[in-house]
């Protein structure tokens, strides 16, 4: 049966959608851009190392409540504390460097895992979004340029464009989850982060604009979220969106207490320095407008 205009039409769209994915699946980027990237992300993992040691002690403490987050997860004893953190901080150390990046990224997500999943105080979405962006590295051949695996010539000079893409989807979504799960009275309000403010902070203010200044930063976080999770997609407000970027996370450390800081300046900067991705070019299909 001869076929008609339609199913012309249709036949090559979908080709040009499996040419698109194909050409996304086993496209080559440029390494450099992903390089800086696990540079910043392995030096922030080796801070969060010696973060958790702390975290670990005090839980390791006779008078500490456990709350296993996982049963069947074997539990760590107090001598068991420095390897543990030693490894962690160890592969953080290789990973930076670029020196046997794969081995190195899957040992330190899975060092941060266990510690992620060890106990309810332990978890930490933060440390979670860590886990996840070096196993991202890992499958972006992150160590292709600006280190060791590179000069020796043990991995290709190029990285991966879906995990570009990967990374990009996840910086979304972490900003669009933060946004949609603040969506609630409490926070609306502006109690939850009146709660986390510094109190200096609060009685340098006049009386009569401390709730007014709460409820802007409440509403101000959720509207920049959202409008972050979809403004680093466009070449036209990426500029905007990284400038809105920087200052929203360096209002929210600023707005803490000094002791609740460090953990959070991790995020900041880890999140900051995730932007990258969205100005790495990604092969796109021959006629497609340029990004």
């Amino acid at each position: 049966m001869p076929l008609t205009h339609a199913d012309v039409v249709t036949q090559r769209g979908e080709s040009s959608a499996r040419a698109a994915a194909a050409r996304l699946l086993r496209g080559g980027v440029d390494p450099r851009p992903l390089a800086i990237l696990r540079i910043v992300i392995g030096a922030t993992a080796f801070v969060r190392a010696l973060v958790a040691y702390g975290i670990l002690e005090r839980l390791s403490q006779p008078t500490t409540m456990r709350l296993p987050y996982v049963p069947w997860l074997p539990q760590l004893g107090p001598a068991g504390i420095p390897w543990l953190v030693a490894l962690w901080a160890g592969a953080a150390l290789f990973f930076t460097c670029g020196c046997w990046t794969r081995t190195a990224g899957v040992m330190l997500a899975a060092a941060m895992s266990y510690v992620l999943l060890l106990d309810e105080q332990t978890y930490s979405n933060h440390l979670y979004l860590l886990v996840l962006v070096v196993l991202l590295l890992v499958l972006a051949n992150a160590g292709g340029a600006l280190g060791v695996d590179a000069r020796r010539g043990r991995v290709g000079p190029h990285a991966e464009a879906y995990a570009v893409w990967l990374l990009r989807t996840q910086v979304s979504a972490t900003y669009a989850f933060a946004a949609l799960a603040k969506l609630n009275p409490v926070y609306l309000s502006g109690a939850t982060l009146a709660g986390y403010m510094s109190p200096d902070l609060l009685v340098a203010l006049p009386e009569a604009m401390r709730l007014p200044f709460v409820l802007a930063c409440s509403w101000g976080t959720i509207a920049l979220e959202l409008g972050l999770a979809v403004a680093l997609w466009s070449a036209r407000w990426r500029r905007v969106a990284v400038a809105a970027g920087v200052a929203l996370h360096v209002g929210m450390v600023a707005l803490l207490p000094p002791a609740a800081r460090m953990q959070l300046a991790i995020f900041a900067i880890e999140m900051v320095t995730l932007y990258v991705v969205f100005f790495v070019p990604l092969p796109r299909p021959a006629g497609a407008d340029v990004e």
